[in-house]
């Protein structure tokens, strides 16, 4: 979004809403554009955002290719609302998630203090759930590699990279289980 609209037109009023709500509502917009016919919208929001690299920035990691080393976390965008934008704005990556098994039972807004300049981010991570989350990477056309970051049990973590393979590039592991290396040929990406 343009600097010049977010800050004279939008912000003031998005400021007032609950912070999910505001960020829906600017994903939601975002992939309607993204989404105008006969690819208008993929050039409009390339416009505003611009997503040209250099190439001296590409860089191979585990067979992924970047086309730089700017990703987007998948906090921005939980829901995979506003994904189909996002693919346009040149990032080098962009990670989903956290996923899960099963959806969240209820989304919970993050608590911004503004007079501390912080952010507290819910303890239960915001989450589609799988199969939500199959059915919006089954419609987006893939510009970037996409890495997924799950959460969840070794048997969860099973039946969702099996899952989600066909989709992604690579997995985000918060613990390491070594069991999970013989079910796909994508890197698996370990926290620590």
């Amino acid at each position: 979004m343009p600097d010049w609209s977010y800050h004279g037109i939008f912000k003031p009023i998005l400021s007032k809403l609950p912070s999910t709500v505001a960020r829906e509502f600017i994903h939601r917009g975002m992939s309607t554009i993204a989404s105008l016919p006969f690819g208008m919208g993929s050039h409009i929001i390339n416009f505003l955002g611009r997503e040209e690299s250099s190439h001296l920035l590409q860089k191979k990691v585990h067979g992924i290719e970047f086309r730089n080393p700017v990703g987007l976390s998948g906090k921005i965008d939980p829901l995979l609302t506003g994904t189909k934008a996002f693919s346009n704005l040149g990032f080098g990556l962009i990670e989903i998630g956290p996923i899960t098994l099963h959806n969240s039972e209820r989304f919970t807004s993050p608590i911004v203090d503004w007079h501390k300049r912080n952010i507290i981010f819910p303890s239960r991570p915001e989450s589609l759930g799988l199969e939500a989350t199959i059915t919006r990477l089954a419609k987006l056309k893939k510009k970037q590699p996409i890495l997924i970051r799950l959460v969840g049990t070794q048997g969860e973590l099973e039946v969702m990279i099996q899952a989600l393979d066909k989709y992604v590039d690579g997995y985000i592991i918060e613990e390491a289980f070594p069991e999970l290396i013989p079910l796909t040929d994508r890197p698996i990406f370990y926290l620590s």
